[in-house]
């Protein structure tokens, strides 16, 4: 069957959430806070083409190739992120 479109976007899921509201913007000065943006947003788009090419029927492969490379990214960003935090960088 036809997989429904995620109505979350990179700023009301719970990540987003985070990120764009009062908690996350604390770290807004550091650099790998900023370098998140993009790579969440990434990984929003590729669950929405994901989606799209499952319910056409056409083939996905490399894109979940993707969705892990941009995963793995965003992954390394927060723990760059938590040591700076802990190093009070």
């Amino acid at each position: 069957g036809l997989i429904s479109t995620p109505t979350d976007t990179d700023h009301s899921c719970r990540f987003g959430q985070w990120y764009y509201g009062p908690n996350g913007q604390r770290y807004a000065a550091l650099e790998s806070f900023r370098a998140m943006a993009a790579t969440h947003s990434r990984i929003h788009q590729l669950a929405h083409e994901l989606i799209a090419q499952k319910n056409s029927g056409a083939q996905f492969g490399p894109m979940i190739e993707e969705l892990h490379q941009v995963s793995a990214e965003l992954i390394e960003h927060l723990q760059t992120l938590q040591v700076e935090v802990v190093l009070g960088r």
